[in-house]
């Protein structure tokens, strides 16, 4: 985990966080190879910049103070974190956009707040740049999230080698992103925070439709048509990454324990939230009934007796790294479902 002494170092750290790792270029493009890889290193050089001189673009800073955890952040009560750092995104975006605008034509008017980093990346006078983005944005409608995270081609998987930064195995990574490809599980990107389309977060999703029929925002964690691996980076989380696991059944995967392999028992084991008493899954359905009981499976293994909830697990079957333990699960879990749906 980095440690940051401010939260704007933390907001310009993220932008390289999430850009490709390294330049592939936009074979449908008319810009030659060479030029491409010129705006790829120019819009690089421009975050490598801001970290080395940020009060080129802030002059005010606040102590790094990001969540410790991605769940249940309004229970750390830091109302001003997220003011702060949105303000330090919206700050970097508006300047990225600024650039960008150079490639539409147009009129180009540089705040007083923006003009000593525009000087800085002397882009004024450089007509290179400037017949690239023209040729890139302007004319072949290079996406703005694209150029700034340098995505350049739209069918190659960049956030598959991204989250190999946020990973301590990554033998295990790479085994599970093959087992992925080699099954034909569908990549997905999410280049920009769904919320206020900013740039905080993104990410990938690998995943297959378990019922022929998937929703406008196949990330989300209650999705009842997907199956699959997502990999997500939040940069308001002080270990911005996360690898979470969607899966179906869990009521009748959990009532049929006993017929699970030993990996995916011990799988379940380990990682399968506990029932800690909520009565959550009561309250749910108050309106509905008087007369629910609590949802929780019990399930032995072991000798031992192990209380499990079926409804919040998608928290527990989520990871801010990944290891073989986990990759071998994940992998038995998957390749149960695909069995269950005949997929």
């Amino acid at each position: 985990m980095i440690s940051y002494k401010t939260l704007e170092e933390r907001v310009i750290n993220s932008y390289s966080e999430q850009s490709a790792i390294k330049f592939i270029r936009n074979d449908k493009s008319k810009l030659s190879e060479k030029d491409q890889e010129i705006l790829f290193d120019f819009t690089k050089g421009i975050f490598l910049l801001l970290q080395k001189s940020p009060e080129l673009l802030f002059s005010e800073f606040h102590n790094d103070d990001a969540h410790p955890n991605r769940f249940h952040l309004s229970s750390y009560n830091k109302s001003d974190l997220k003011k702060h750092m949105r303000k330090a995104f919206k700050a970097i975006d508006d300047f990225m956009y600024i650039i960008y605008s150079i490639g539409l034509d147009n009129e180009i008017k540089i705040p007083k707040k923006y003009l000593e980093l525009y000087s800085a990346i002397e882009i004024e006078n450089n007509i290179k740049i400037h017949d690239i983005l023209k040729q890139f944005i302007g004319k072949e409608k290079l996406p703005f999230h694209n150029f700034i995270r340098c995505m350049y081609n739209e069918n190659y998987q960049y956030f598959t080698e991204i989250f190999v930064q946020f990973t301590e195995d990554l033998k295990a990574y790479k085994r599970l992103i093959k087992w992925l490809k080699d099954n034909e599980y569908t990549y997905i990107p999410f280049l920009v925070n769904s919320e206020v389309r900013n740039s905080e977060s993104s990410g990938m999703g690998l995943y297959k439709k378990v019922n022929g029929n998937v929703g406008n925002m196949p990330f989300s964690i209650y999705d009842h048509s997907i199956i699959g691996m997502f990999m997500d980076y939040n940069a308001l989380i002080q270990e911005p990454a996360v690898f979470s696991l969607r899966v179906q059944n869990i009521k009748e995967i959990l009532r049929n324990f006993n017929e699970l392999n030993e990996k995916l028992k011990d799988f379940i084991i380990n990682y399968h939230s506990r029932c800690n008493g909520c009565n959550y899954c009561i309250q749910r359905h108050l309106k509905r009934t008087k007369n629910i009981k609590p949802l929780a499976i019990s399930v032995e293994y072991n000798n031992k007796i192990f209380v499990l909830c079926p409804i919040n697990y998608v928290y527990s079957y989520s990871w801010t790294t990944l290891n073989d333990k986990i990759v071998n699960g994940v992998i038995a879990y998957l390749d149960l479902m695909e069995k269950e749906h005949n997929i």
